[in-house]
C-alpha cells in the first residue's frame, strides 16, 4: 500500500467512519451464516445460551452501537438486531419494498409511527420493570413482500434514558408485561408516544419466524441485553 492509500484510509476512518459502519450494518441480514457476522464485526464480545431453546446469543460491540445475533446450532443467524446508543449514530434499514407496506428505519431519527406507511398493521411488544429489562417495540410480520421475516423497531434499555418514564407508565397501566398486543387506535397516550418517540433498535428474523417463535428468540429483551453487557 502506498503513502496515498494510507492517507486516504486514515482520512476515511477518522472523518467518514460512520458511512462505512452504516453500509456494513445495512448489508448484514438475519438468515446469513454466523461466520459472515464475525467477518464483518470481528469476534463477539459475549456469548450466552438462550434459556429453554437451542439458540445462542452473540453480542458484538461497535463504535457507539451494539449488535446481537442469535444463531442456531448449525451457525445460522436466526435474528439480527442493532442498538445505537450514540445519539449521532444513525444507521438505516429498509424492508418489504416489494410489499404494500414497506418499512424504513433510521435509528435515533425515526419515530415508531414513521416506519410503516400504516403503523396500525404492527403490534406492540413491551415490558416495564424496575430492575430487570424494560423495552417497547413495534413488531411486524412482513409476509411474502417482506421475505417472510418478522421485523421489530423500538427502545432497548441498554442505552441511557430508554425507554423512559412515559413508556414505563404506559406499560404498567396497560399491564403489558412482555405480551404482544395490537396497536390500540383508541389509546391516545400510546398513539402520542408512537408519534413522538424515536427508536434506538432495529431487529429482523430469518424467514418464517413469527409469533411464539419470535418470543422464543427474545424471551427477555429484543436485541442486546442490558444486564449482560454490564459485565463488560
Amino acid at each position: 500500500m502506498g503513502a496515498g492509500d494510507s492517507v486516504r484510509r486514515w482520512f476515511r476512518s477518522t472523518f467518514f467512519w460512520r458511512d462505512a459502519e452504516y453500509e456494513k450494518l445495512e448489508n448484514l441480514h438475519a438468515g446469513y451464516a454466523l461466520d459472515k457476522f464475525r467477518e464483518e464485526l470481528g469476534a463477539p464480545k459475549l456469548k450466552e445460551p438462550i434459556e429453554k431453546s437451542n439458540y445462542t446469543a452473540y453480542t458484538f460491540e461497535g463504535r457507539g452501537y451494539w449488535v446481537q445475533v442469535i444463531a442456531d446450532p448449525f451457525g445460522v443467524a436466526e435474528s439480527y438486531a442493532v442498538t445505537a446508543c450514540s445519539r449521532d449514530f444513525r444507521p438505516s434499514f429498509s424492508f418489504g419494498q416489494e410489499s404494500s407496506t414497506p418499512g424504513r428505519v433510521v435509528l435515533n431519527k425515526s419515530t415508531f409511527a414513521s416506519v410503516l406507511n400504516d403503523f396500525f398493521k404492527g403490534e406492540i411488544k413491551a415490558r416495564s420493570a424496575f430492575t430487570s429489562n424494560s423495552y417497547v417495540f413495534e413488531v411486524y410480520y412482513g409476509g411474502n413482500g417482506g421475505a417472510y421475516k418478522t421485523y421489530a423497531w423500538g427502545l432497548n434499555d441498554s442505552c441511557e434514558g430508554s425507554p423512559g418514564d412515559a413508556w414505563r407508565s404506559w406499560g404498567f397501566r396497560s399491564n403489558i408485561n412482555g405480551r404482544t398486543v395490537p396497536v390500540n387506535r383508541s389509546d391516545k397516550t400510546l398513539l402520542k408516544l408512537m408519534s413522538t418517540t424515536t427508536v434506538n433498535t432495529y431487529a429482523e428474523t430469518a424467514p418464517f419466524i413469527k409469533g411464539k417463535e419470535f418470543t422464543k428468540l427474545f424471551p427477555e429483551q429484543v436485541g442486546v441485553d442490558r444486564i449482560l453487557i454490564r459485565t463488560t
